[in-house]
């Protein structure tokens, strides 16, 4: 589960680089979202179409292509693996629309089926075995040979599964026995506590293979600060200016991507390097909104900024 951007705090911007921006278009209404990448280049998201609705997007060759729905009028693409299978979200038609987690397989649409006693599903993330981790029920889940299975929590009664590496970790947040959300990481059938980085909050959203985390955390004096774990320690990544900041995704050799704000309601992508390194991507632009959801190992970032006010699913590199 997502946190909102607007729990960050204001920031002034350090280090700029120069980045070229791509708009990828739409599907005809005039707003859209890119989520994820894969080392191929491929991005997925969501973007709205000419009759107002929301329907998922896989970008390739230059090309924006609608995924559809399951019959509703919503579906969100929310990861792409680099065998160009996408997971993601769709909704049932009805009064009452129910969502249920979906992989776009090369021109095929796959419900997932979702946990015994559940009526709604959404899928965040795939690897290239095609394992998908999301939520049934509102209980982080994988899905395995298309089959879900709970992952559990870490004592409370709720959990969200945002990401899985090609190796099968999988990253999240779940609330713990005190009632407190914190980051987790499943491996070998256990969910490990990342902690914070000193107050009550975690989330964690991207993982690769060396099993390095990103994600925020809440600080001893409440602010918001990205995160990097790994084997045990959880680092703080910095923010501008003594700000805020996410940390969205990291790629298999480390590079990091996210966004904080850099000004007066301002949202720039950052970057942080292979020395985690800051770098504020937005300041090249001057875009008023930025913030970047993907990243792969060559350092393109896929995300979003607004342009006059409108949502863009963008490409930096």
């Amino acid at each position: 589960m997502k946190l909102a951007l607007g729990l960050l705090l204001a920031l002034a911007p350090t280090l700029a680089q120069a980045t070229q921006a791509k708009d990828l278009g739409d599907l005809g209404g005039g707003q859209s979202f890119a989520r994820s990448l894969n080392e191929g280049g491929l991005i997925v998201g969501d973007s709205r179409t000419s009759s107002g609705e929301t329907h998922a997007f896989l970008y390739s060759n230059n090309q924006i292509v609608d995924l559809g729905t399951i019959g509703g009028n919503y579906s969100s693409a929310n990861a792409v693996s680099n065998r160009g299978q996408v997971a993601g979200t769709s909704y049932l038609p009805g009064a009452q629309p129910e969502p249920r987690a979906v992989i776009w397989d090369h021109g095929q649409t796959i419900i997932l089926p979702h946990l015994n006693g559940s009526s709604n599903s959404q899928a965040n993330g795939i690897n290239d075995a095609e394992h998908v981790v999301g939520s049934s029920g509102n209980v982080a889940t994988i899905w395995e040979n298309r089959q879900p299975r709970s992952l559990g929590t870490l004592g409370g009664s709720n959990s969200y599964a945002n990401a899985i590496s090609q190796n099968g970790l999988v990253v999240g947040n779940s609330v713990t026995a005190q009632g407190q959300w914190h980051a987790f990481l499943y491996r070998n059938n256990q969910m490990i506590d990342l902690g914070t980085l000193g107050g009550s909050t975690s989330a964690a959203y991207g993982v690769n293979d060396r099993g390095q985390v990103v994600g925020s955390s809440e600080t001893a004096n409440g602010s918001v600060h990205a995160f990097v774990w790994e084997n045990g320690v959880m680092q703080d990544l910095g923010t501008i200016n003594n700000g805020s900041s996410i940390a969205q995704a990291i790629s298999a050799g480390g590079l990091i991507a996210g966004q904080g704000l850099v000004g007066n309601n301002v949202v720039h992508t950052l970057k942080w390097d292979w020395n985690s390194q800051l770098i504020d991507i937005g300041a090249a632009t001057n875009d008023e909104y930025s913030a970047g959801f993907g990243i792969n190992n060559s350092g393109k970032i896929a995300g979003i900024r607004y342009v006059n006010g409108t949502a863009r699913a963008t490409l930096w590199e």
